[in-house]
């Protein structure tokens, strides 16, 4: 029952806003919209979106955000992406802040806690990316505190490494903000453990190398997709936008 109670509690909270007719999120027609363009810069090269838009190549955050909602778009529909979208965002926080705080061994009370963090202003803004990279980020960082021994106590450390690095991608292609939330958070759980192993165990700098290194290796990946993009995205900030009135004057709308 205990298993079962938080999954009932999730179900009674998430059910009005699939099951609703007339419910959308605040940015979530616009993404749609977004995600139909994509679509079209894939399927029609030289459609009329084409004139406007260029089909951005780049390994940025958000990327994966947009092609899963395109995904969701072309097994639904219009009608209702939005509120699938925000389902699966919706599912994907209570499961990850669910396997964070038992990641913690806290009292088994606590598994419902993360219910009350399903109704968020970045969700119902319609910030599907942020928000599946918030649930991304409690799994890498729960992923880590659960396996954080074998750098110390020994163990597969590669496994760890590799399984750890692509989770820290996987934040980074959802957004860019939980991903340096969650190479934050797991260098403190580190430097906790490096406080712990000090006390209990005959600790040397040299068994801290030991235990650094598979855990820099693992954040390489992501850190130097960041550099890049910082890099890249400053490169591309002299770009001129076109205000949406001058579009419409040269569309001859106004």
């Amino acid at each position: 029952m205990k298993r079962i109670l938080p999954w009932l509690l999730f179900l009674i909270v998430a059910a009005p806003f699939v099951c609703s007719d007339s419910f959308t999120t605040l940015d979530g027609p616009g993404h749609i919209h977004n995600a139909k363009i994509i679509k079209s810069l894939w399927t029609d090269p030289n459609g009329i979106f084409s004139r406007y838009y260029e089909l951005n190549t780049f390994i940025s955050p958000n990327l994966l955000g947009h092609y899963l909602l395109l995904i969701v778009l072309e097994v639904v529909g219009e009608s209702y992406a939005d509120r699938l979208m925000l389902a699966l965002c919706m599912l994907a926080q209570f499961a990850s802040i669910r396997y964070f705080v038992r990641s913690l061994k806290l009292s088994d009370a606590l598994s419902v806690l993360p219910i009350c963090f399903l109704l968020n202003t970045p969700l119902f803004s319609g910030f599907f990316s942020f928000s599946l990279g918030v649930a991304a980020m409690f799994w890498a960082v729960g992923y880590f505190i659960r396996r954080s021994d074998t750098l110390w106590l020994g163990g597969k450390k590669t496994l760890l490494m590799l399984e750890l690095a692509a989770l820290l991608v996987l934040v980074y292609l959802l957004h860019l903000v939980p991903a340096v939330i969650a190479c934050a958070l797991i260098a403190i759980v580190f430097l906790a453990d490096v406080f712990k192993y000090r006390k209990t165990h005959n600790w040397k700098l040299h068994s801290s190398w030991l235990a650094t290194r598979p855990l820099a290796m693992a954040a390489m990946p992501v850190s130097v997709l960041i550099v890049v993009y910082q890099l890249h995205d400053s490169e591309t900030s002299n770009y001129v936008f076109i205000e949406s009135q001058e579009l419409w004057r040269q569309w001859g709308v106004m």
